[in-house]
């Protein structure tokens, strides 16, 4: 369960659900992981799978790589 923003940084708590950004990624075939950026955060921050982990990279980065 989602508790807290995915940035690591970041100390705020999921509280209710009208703000900021959800993610889901894979990790099988059956199962979704779910992450969520804070309002704050998602407006800098986004997040991306790769090589199977979770990065939250720049969100002027996130067309770069």
């Amino acid at each position: 369960m989602i508790s807290k923003c995915a940035n690591p940084s970041c100390t705020r708590l999921l509280m209710r659900m009208d703000g900021g950004r959800f993610f889901g990624f894979p990790t099988s075939a059956k199962r979704i992981e779910h992450f969520w950026l804070c309002l704050h955060c998602s407006k800098h921050f986004t997040l991306r799978l790769k090589a199977g982990t979770v990065e939250l990279i720049n969100r002027d980065q996130r067309k770069a790589a």
